[in-house]
């Protein structure tokens, strides 16, 4: 299987619950699961690689190999030795378990750059482990004004916190502005705005506060500043990252 779109839309829990789901019912021979990043397919000298990702395959019964795509990063036109020699055990591994093992690729996909495409690039630069994917799911981003604020609301809620009345607006009004940038990290947002607005309500309370009520109160001013300050911090890096160059005179 194939999962692939944008970061922080949860590509790799949904992998997880779905290797439960076959363990659980048993469809699979054991229960034994590894999560790696495909780096981690690579051996640190040549010829080891390929045992290594036999052993993996024999030793589990449901792989989930995240950022795929690493596999096939070129570097000056081609890949490393270690790259090339993992991907072929992986054609062989593919076939020989097709029937009896889980395996789920996840990586980056879907956007609407083309140099963001990561999982097509990796299935384009390697035919042989594109023809042995039998299932391709396909993980859309999150609304910016329905779904990214309902994540808020039960991010907060997990962690026991109250949203004061009017939050919705705010959160809202910033991850519609967060979801224009190419960098958007989709559930990730919802973190960081939540992690953040709980660093303010901190250096808001005084040190002796015990009033419960109080205590897990998220405020508007919380939820505004934390808004303001991931949005500048944003803005700022896009520009740094288009002022770097050259002038000759």
């Amino acid at each position: 299987m194939l999962f692939s779109g944008p970061p922080g839309v949860g590509k790799t829990e949904m992998a997880k619950h779905l290797c439960n789901i076959m363990f659980e019912n048993h469809l699979l021979p054991g229960s034994r699961f590894i999560s790696l990043n495909a780096s981690q397919l690579k051996a640190p000298y040549v010829g080891q690689t390929a045992p290594l990702v036999a052993r993996l395959f024999e030793e589990h019964d449901a792989l989930l190999i995240d950022e795929a795509y690493s596999l096939t990063a070129n570097e000056y036109g081609r890949m490393d030795i270690f790259s090339q020699e993992a991907l072929a055990q992986l054609c062989v591994e593919l076939e020989k378990h097709s029937k009896h093992k889980l395996i789920i690729f996840a990586g980056y996909g879907g956007f609407e750059s083309e140099k963001n495409n990561l999982m097509k690039q990796f299935l384009e630069a390697n035919p042989g482990i594109a023809s042995r994917i039998t299932f391709y799911i396909s993980f859309p981003p999150y609304s910016a004004d329905k779904e990214m604020p309902e994540i808020f609301r039960r991010m907060a809620e997990n962690a026991e916190d109250d949203l004061e009345e009017g939050w919705r607006n705010i959160a809202t009004d910033f991850f519609i502005k967060r979801s224009r940038s190419e960098n958007f990290g989709n559930a990730r947002e919802a973190r960081k705005l939540l992690q953040l607005a709980q660093s303010f309500r901190a250096e808001r309370l005084p040190e002796d506060e015990t009033d419960i009520d109080k205590l897990k109160l998220l405020t508007c001013e919380d939820l505004a500043k934390a808004a303001e300050s991931i949005l500048r911090g944003s803005i700022s890096l896009e520009i740094k990252k288009h002022s770097i160059g050259f002038r000759f005179l």
